[in-house]
């Protein structure tokens, strides 16, 4: 690589590149990074910044979590054997870039790690630069909820999700809610997210932000509809009833109060009135067929009355 231009023009020609997602893309980034480090002493227009740096990790994080990682490394050891761009260092967007891109991989372990490596610096510092935020924890908890091969990473996500909301420094959202119940509910932890959901449902009485929304519900929906807790008995007000029967009876509360919701944030939609016709047959008494049916026809109603969200589906 060879060109002549300042450090203004090579990062606009990163940030296109990172826009690609291709790994070829990437590697261009990269040898362009490369290329303002080693010329940038001779000529300190090209002295690589901020922006360049996270343009090279953000074109890594579209393919590649490790190499996107590899940039901070880069810049590490710059640093520490040869002197070079010292007056350089990451900042939250950079870290929560790293994070995201091991996230989309489900690499709980590295996503994990590297917000450690925030909380450590921050903590060492005091440097607002590499203080975690909401999304850095948000995309250690999406981290948790595309594990589907790590069994406890449900239960890791919410004790995460519980050391944040009781920060009084991070911002806890929606989304940090739903990344968890999706964990529950990729295990088929019916129970865990309907508990969850009412945690989500108090705290929105303190903090609007952490107002559950339709996929909120919907996620709860696929959990109870996919539970594999129907084996055994719960005691409930009326007697003994299989979890099964207690999943169908929580699907059909959790419609109703979506149908009731006032402020619309949570309305039902085709998927929410599927999931529920998917609790009925998966886990339904004999005879539930009666129910699916009323389901259906409620749906079939709201979608005449002008709802075209609810338009009954060939999955319906």
């Amino acid at each position: 690589f060879n060109y002549v231009g300042n450090r203004h023009n090579l990062n606009i020609i990163i940030l296109h590149l990172a826009k690609l997602g291709e790994a070829w893309a990437a590697d261009a980034s990269e040898e362009i990074l490369d290329y303002m480090i080693r010329k940038h002493t001779v000529d300190n227009r090209l002295t690589p910044n901020l922006e360049t740096l996270n343009g090279c990790i953000n074109s890594w994080a579209y393919c590649s979590a490790a190499r996107a990682e590899g940039i901070l490394e880069k810049l590490t050891t710059l640093q520490k054997e040869e002197g070079l761009l010292t007056h350089l260092a990451p900042d939250t967007v950079s870290y929560n870039t790293v994070i995201k891109a091991y996230a989309n991989e489900a690499n709980t372990k590295r996503a994990e790690s590297i917000l450690e490596i925030m909380e450590d610096l921050y903590e060492s510092t005091g440097d607002a630069n590499f203080k975690p935020d909401s999304i850095s924890y948000g995309s250690v908890l999406n981290a948790f909820a595309k594990a589907s091969h790590d069994p406890s990473a449900p239960n890791k996500a919410e004790e995460i999700l519980m050391k944040m909301m009781k920060s009084e420094s991070t911002k806890v959202n929606t989304w940090c809610f739903n990344s968890v119940l999706d964990a529950h509910a990729s295990k088929g932890a019916g129970n865990r997210a309907f508990r969850l959901l009412k945690v989500m449902e108090d705290a929105s009485l303190r903090d609007e932000n952490i107002t559950p929304d339709t996929y909120s519900y919907n996620i709860l929906l696929k959990a109870l509809a996919v539970s594999k807790e129907k084996g055994h008995r719960v005691v409930t007000r009326k007697g003994k009833s299989h979890a099964g029967e207690i999943a169908v009876e929580r699907a059909l509360q959790t419609l109703d109060k979506m149908e009731n919701e006032e402020s619309k944030i949570a309305k039902p939609d085709a998927i929410s009135y599927n999931t529920v016709i998917l609790a009925i047959a998966n886990h339904g008494p004999k005879g539930a067929s009666n129910i699916a049916l009323s389901v259906l026809k409620r749906m079939e109603e709201r979608f005449e009355s002008g709802d075209n969200s609810v338009k009954p589906t060939s999955e319906t």
